[in-house]
């Protein structure tokens, strides 16, 4: 037997494994140098070259995203506290930003010197414009304060995202300021077999979406930031909105991303606090760990979902038929918003075993198709019971943060 180290809860634990067990873990790249607060002023300075002294909109992620839009203010502040006209929070189907949170994205005091020059977009209620159709049929609606920009500003941060590739860039418009109709019919692709973490070449949400982005004709400059997983500044890449993403993504990919060496039979993902607060929350790390695992084989999502299983609908459309298959079918007949949520699950256990070690009930998780451990104990047995399911020539690997760490295989 060997012993390997996991972590569950934000707590380390040791477990063995047999001898001739294959056990990689997924180790972060690093090496990436933070940009210093001068080299930000640098580019900074390049940039407000090829921005208007007047009449600026800046298009702005909310509160979801870890963007740092405070380092671009506060670094860029002589100029842009003349050129702003408005600040627009691209709120997507999010509810709006409360003070609390505009104060923590734009920092508290450049807040206190733009609050009245800030709107956030209303999927819902805010009047749209509709620009047009793309191949895929979704109606493009756009927010109409928007459009009447004179010149945009779009500040957005990639990073990997489980059903569009990336996010960042289109997003600014769609789902940033699109109307509900739209942004749920952009997101019903989501159940595509294409629309999956890191892919953007034939992914249909992503495509659809840098289609509607070209609906809108505006003056503009993109900044896309790269950051650590922990929220560091890497890098800023500027220009035409597509082009700008595109050259971020690349940069993305490196920072998130970590060479798997080909597909495991056992992937074991942890969710490490605060995103382990329930299984809502949790899938992010079934959906990045998935992508280093076999057909047929076991993914162990450690996971404490401490506060259960999260939003009740979500459950409930998991759970409402016999089979994964019939859950599918049940979506694909009606698709409304935040379905795409169960079915990334119903379809990934209907192709592959899912279990999960948290401090729930395991007959609650059997219910939505997965073989429930509680607690620690339920780690170390967990962990035997996937291998011993296996047999010989076992191959494992480990993600130590499977929210943020995204294993690439190149033959995937």
């Amino acid at each position: 037997m060997k012993k390997i180290t996991l972590h569950y809860g934000g707590e380390k634990l040791d477990v063995e494994i047999p001898a001739g067990a294959t056990f990689h873990i997924l180790k972060p790249r690093g090496g990436f140098k933070p940009l210093s607060t001068k080299d930000l002023k640098h580019k900074m300075a390049e940039i407000e070259k090829e921005l208007p002294g007047e009449g600026l909109t800046l298009v702005v992620n909310d509160q979801t995203r870890p963007t740092r839009t405070d380092l671009i203010l506060k670094s860029g502040w002589d100029y842009f506290k003349g050129a702003i006209e408005r600040i627009i929070v691209a709120t997507g189907s999010h509810s709006g930003p409360e003070p609390h949170h505009l104060k923590r994205m734009l920092g508290e005091n450049l807040y206190r010197e733009v609050s009245s020059r800030i709107i956030s977009h209303s999927a819902r209620e805010d009047p749209h414009e509709e620009l047009g159709r793309t191949r895929r049929g979704t109606v493009v609606c756009v927010m109409q304060e928007f459009l009447a920009s004179k010149y945009v500003l779009y500040i957005n941060s990639v990073e990997p995202h489980y059903f569009a590739g990336f996010t960042g860039g289109r997003k600014s418009i769609l789902p940033g300021v699109s109307s509900y109709d739209t942004i749920e019919q952009n997101h019903s692709h989501a159940l595509d077999p294409g629309a999956k973490t890191l892919a953007l070449e034939g992914n249909p949400v992503h495509e659809d979406m840098m289609e509607a982005a070209s609906f809108v004709d505006m003056p503009h400059t993109s900044l896309q930031l790269v950051q650590s997983p922990s929220g560091e500044l890497l890098d800023i890449f500027w220009g035409d909105i597509k082009e700008s993403f595109f050259r971020a993504a690349e940069k993305a990919k490196d920072v998130f991303t970590s060479p798997a060496e080909g597909l495991y039979d056992v992937v074991i993902a942890s969710v490490p606090p605060p995103m382990d607060l329930n299984l809502y929350q949790s899938q992010k790390g079934i959906e990045n760990s998935k992508l280093a695992l076999k057909d047929g084989g076991i993914l162990l999502l450690l996971s404490t979902c401490r506060e259960g299983i999260g939003p009740k609908e979500f459950w409930d459309l998991l759970t409402q038929e016999e089979t994964p298959g019939e859950v599918l079918a049940r979506i694909k007949e009606g698709y409304r918003l935040g379905y795409h949520k169960a079915a990334k699950i119903a379809e990934f256990v209907g192709r592959s075993h899912l279990w999960a070690v948290t401090e729930m009930d395991p007959d609650v998780l059997k219910r939505g198709f997965m073989k429930g451990y509680r607690g620690r104990d339920g780690v170390r047995r967990a962990v035997k019971e996937a291998i011993e399911e296996v047999g010989e020539g076992v191959r494992v690997l480990y993600v130590p943060d499977s929210t943020v760490m995204v294993p690439y295989v190149e033959e995937m």
